[in-house]
């Protein structure tokens, strides 16, 4: 069962972090994710996207070739990478930065990042609110796994477990 993940936004939005973090639960769970990153010369404010590939055997290639998941918190990341994913990919977005183009058949959700950080108090706390829609509807891991790999990292807080859980609990799924 190979599959593919694209998260992508811009520098400053902790990209990179949700990804990792979700790559570290699926490793830690048993799976062969590989994890990689790509952000322009502007850590801030530049383009940023992360890969996740999910192998069924060690030696399957580790780069993207047509992710079946793509998570976007900005337009100029989503409008980038909508082109470039499976027909049938899952779409993941937060309405207050991405608004949606064409209809095109692929199943989209809407995950409240920026309302959930805006209500927590803490901007930085949007990456994680994204990644409980993802966990929630994925099924590929639980919400706690996410947590105890957030644990693993200097980065847990109880505003981050916060925004996951109410990410898990605010996510919509949108007919484009």
């Amino acid at each position: 069962m190979r599959k593919e993940m694209i998260g992508t936004g811009f520098g400053g939005q902790g990209i990179q972090l949700m990804i990792k973090i979700f790559a570290s639960s699926l490793y830690n769970k048993g799976y062969l994710a590989t994890f990689k990153s790509d952000y322009g010369p502007a850590v801030r404010g530049g383009k940023s996207s992360a890969y996740i590939v999910i192998k069924e055997f060690a030696d399957d290639w580790p780069e993207i070739m047509e992710a079946d998941v793509l998570i976007a918190l900005s337009q100029q990341g989503f409008d980038f990478w909508i082109k470039e994913i499976k027909q049938d990919a899952i779409v993941f977005y937060d309405p207050a930065t991405v608004k949606l183009g064409q209809k095109d058949g692929r199943k989209y959700y809407a995950v409240f990042a920026s309302e959930i950080a805006n209500d927590l108090e803490d901007k930085r706390a949007v990456n994680m609110a994204m990644l409980g829609g993802v966990v929630k509807i994925t099924k590929m891991i639980v919400l706690d796994d996410i947590i105890e790999a957030l644990k693993q990292t200097r980065k847990f807080s109880e505003t981050n477990q916060k925004a996951l859980e109410q990410g898990y609990d605010r996510v919509e799924r949108k007919t484009n």
